[in-house]
């Protein structure tokens, strides 16, 4: 399915292997790394050799499903213990992308001892604070981060900032931007030429979709937008949510199997309203 440490320096030649039959309870066995040496089967490495650089990216992936395939079925306590969490200015991580073309998640990468080949999945959630549609309410009070009278909504601009607190306003909205673009394109960069491993990016409903960097030719051909309602979750707001990624047959599910509220959620509830047409509307209390 892989290998890895082709003779460089005395460094062990390895391939990942996938075996043969299933587990007792239908699943297929985990791969494993195993030295060249140890192998007895001439016909599989001749023909892994011959194989197109799509097909080895494509059997990489297969490999890394199954092993997360046998994480997922891991307790919770099993799956906390291996949790290896990082602090990193992910601002400043774009910004070194942008200089020398180390993608942001490689340099995650870096920090916590892994290669990029191992990841399976990557989920980002940027701040929403600078995106909110309370945004339009907020600039008509001169308190705003964007201007919400364009269609790319931009950080406001200089002219609009009258004391420290509106240049920061402005700082913080460029900044998600920086940010925000930096994720988006270190997961192009990664899976430009082959599959290296999906991604999902969340923001509540607002202006993260009319970025530019959220309109590329190459983004949306990646990716698909999906609207999901917080309630549907479990949640105790509605909350409108856009969920990007590249799972593009994803179907998601929640209460009501749609990802959305679609008045089915245990956060709301249907009430008499005499001046509706059926006299009943569905309401969210939070």
């Amino acid at each position: 399915m892989d290998e890895r440490g082709r003779l460089q320096g005395g460094g062990d030649h390895q391939y990942l292997i996938r075996w043969e039959g299933t587990q007792d309870s239908g699943a297929e066995w985990q791969c494993s790394w195993e030295p060249a040496t140890n192998l007895d089967c001439h016909k599989l490495l001749m023909q892994w050799e011959m194989c197109s650089a799509q097909e080895r990216g494509r059997r990489r992936h297969r490999a890394r499903l199954m092993t997360a395939a046998e994480a997922l079925a891991l307790p919770i306590s099993a799956v906390t213990q291996m949790m290896r969490p990082v602090t990193l200015d992910l601002t400043e991580a774009a910004r070194i992308q942008k200089e020398t073309g180390v993608t942001v998640i490689t340099q995650i990468c870096n920090i916590v001892g892994m290669t990029i080949d191992e990841i399976v999945f990557v989920w980002s959630s940027p701040p929403c604070e600078s995106y909110t549609w309370l945004g339009y309410t907020n600039e008509s009070r001169g308190n705003h981060f964007r201007n919400h009278q364009t269609e790319e909504k931009e950080p406001r601009s200089v002219e609009s900032c009258k004391t420290e607190k509106d240049l920061q306003k402005r700082t913080v909205a460029q900044n998600h931007d920086i940010l925000t673009e930096g994720i988006t394109l270190s997961v192009l960069l990664d899976n430009r030429v082959i599959r290296m491993y999906h991604h999902a990016m969340e923001n509540p409903r607002g202006m993260m979709q009319h970025q530019p960097f959220m309109l590329t030719t190459e983004w949306l051909r990646e990716t698909v937008r999906l609207l999901q309602h917080w309630c549907n979750w479990g949640g105790q707001f509605h909350k409108p949510s856009h969920v990007w990624t590249s799972l593009t047959e994803w179907v998601p599910g929640g209460k009501s199997g749609s990802g959305k509220c679609d008045q089915t959620c245990s956060a709301g509830r249907w009430e008499w309203d005499k001046g509706r047409k059926w006299g009943i509307k569905y309401v969210h209390d939070c």
